[in-house]
This record gives structure tokens, C-alpha cells and sequence, in this order.
């Protein structure tokens, strides 16, 4: 709801943990399943950086709390 994380970004991580969950329950995942995995890598790491960055930015209601006192 707060939009932190971009949703493309959150539907590509989806997709990579379906991905993974294959592997890791000892499903073969076919290389095409990898290939995207790999392609989505550096698109979910460059969301999850700009994710930090807005929310250092963010300002909670409890802040105005504090700085109104």
C-alpha cells in the first residue's frame, strides 16, 4: 500500500522464488527458467536499492509526533 517496493519489481521477485522453489524441492528447472532468474537479477537489485532509498527518505506520522513537541 505504501509503494516502497515497485510492484514490477515485487511480480520479478515473485517469479524468481517460483523459480527457485523448483530447484531447491529438486524439480529440474529447465534453462529458459534460469536464463530469466539471471536476466531479472540485476533489475531486482537496482529495485531493492531504490526501495532503500525511499525509504530513508520517508517521514512517519509519529515523526511529526516528535518534531511538533
Amino acid at each position: 500500500m505504501q509503494e516502497i517496493l515497485d510492484s514490477n519489481i515485487a511480480e520479478l521477485l515473485i517469479q524468481v522464488v517460483k523459480i527457485t522453489n523448483r530447484g531447491v524441492h529438486g524439480e529440474i528447472v529447465d534453462q529458459k527458467y534460469m536464463d530469466f532468474a539471471s536476466q531479472a537479477y540485476p533489475q531486482i537489485m537496482k529495485g531493492l536499492n531504490e526501495c532503500k532509498t525511499r525509504e530513508t527518505r520517508k517521514i512517519y506520522p509519529a515523526d511529526f509526533e516528535y518534531f511538533s513537541s
